[in-house]
């Protein structure tokens, strides 16, 4: 289950390409990007958590970040980890309200939505 979520939201990339300046550029930076990115916050961080505790001392009950930084002496290590857990899940509901928008205003265009979903703000939002 953890490593399908890693990969959800990969296709924002293409959903972007339409309100990209140069998508030519952009976007191959963008694709060759990710594996780097999760090699930096997957691997990376699972290399800094086993050097330091144990993989037979990870309690799969609590979380190995709290327990680290719990570990160099952050007493309020819980509060810092469910304020990053918290932020991630509304940028990633961020990203779905932007990339549905998107998606039901690529349909409506082709005539295959509603045209309702056609229309934008001023700012050209949909």
């Amino acid at each position: 289950q953890m490593a399908l979520f890693s990969f959800v939201g990969i296709e924002m990339i293409g959903v972007t390409a339409g309100e990209t300046k140069d998508p030519e550029q952009t976007i191959p930076k963008a694709i060759n990007s990710v594996p780097i990115r999760i090699l930096i916050f997957y691997v990376g961080a699972l290399a800094v958590i086993m050097s330091i505790i144990p993989w037979y001392k990870v309690d799969p009950d609590n979380s190995p970040f709290v327990k680290l930084f719990a570990l160099i002496g952050v007493p309020f290590a819980a509060g810092i980890i469910n304020f990053v857990v918290l932020t991630a899940a509304a940028s990633s509901c961020n990203s779905g309200i932007f990339s549905n928008s998107r998606m039901l205003y690529g349909l409506s265009n082709q005539e295959q939505a509603p045209p309702a979903f056609s229309k934008t703000n001023k700012n050209g939002v949909p």
